[in-house]
């Protein structure tokens, strides 16, 4: 009870504090809301958590204005060197399809994300669950990312595909 207090304490805080970038003040609140945040780490107050995730962010890596992380009970990993920018979406939650039931939207479930080091994820980018983006991956613009991509390369479209070698 305590520990969800806590969480919810901290959202407030950040709701109140203004959309800039006070970065070393936006990861000591993350990391009280029990993210893991290195402390080279630049994210904005604007970062949306919903749900129960277990988060992971590396080295030197940059997250944008107004992106939003959300799921069940899963993890998300964002590696070292990152640039996710704003409103990128990481979901990481989703439904099992229930043919009889009176939902469609049948029993919930939640899938991992990783990204590995060095990844560009452009502006308005969406990322489902169960998938992992390699190192050196740019992800452009407004893709959405529905299974993994390997590394050294870039990736566009919905659904994100191939475009070229890096």
């Amino acid at each position: 009870m305590l520990k969800r207090l806590k969480f919810f304490g901290c959202k407030l805080i950040l709701k109140g504090l203004p959309p800039m970038a006070f970065f070393k003040l936006n990861n000591t609140i993350f990391r009280l809301m029990g993210m893991k945040v290195h402390p080279s780490a630049r994210i904005w107050s604007t970062l949306k958590v919903n749900g129960i995730l277990k988060i992971i962010i590396g080295e030197n890596t940059f997250i944008g204005d107004a992106c939003t992380f959300t799921g069940g009970d899963s993890t998300i990993k964002i590696g070292d060197f990152c640039d996710i920018s704003s409103s990128v979406s990481i979901v990481t939650g989703s439904h099992e399809i229930d043919k009889s039931g009176l939902r469609i939207a049948g029993k919930g479930f939640s899938k991992d994300v990783h990204i590995g080091n060095r990844v560009w994820v452009g502006y308005g980018v969406i990322i489902l669950g169960n998938l992992s983006i390699g190192d050196n991956v740019i992800v452009a613009a407004g893709s959405v990312v529905n299974k993994s991509l390997a590394s050294n390369a870039i990736y566009g479209g919905n659904p994100a595909k191939f475009i070229k070698a890096i």
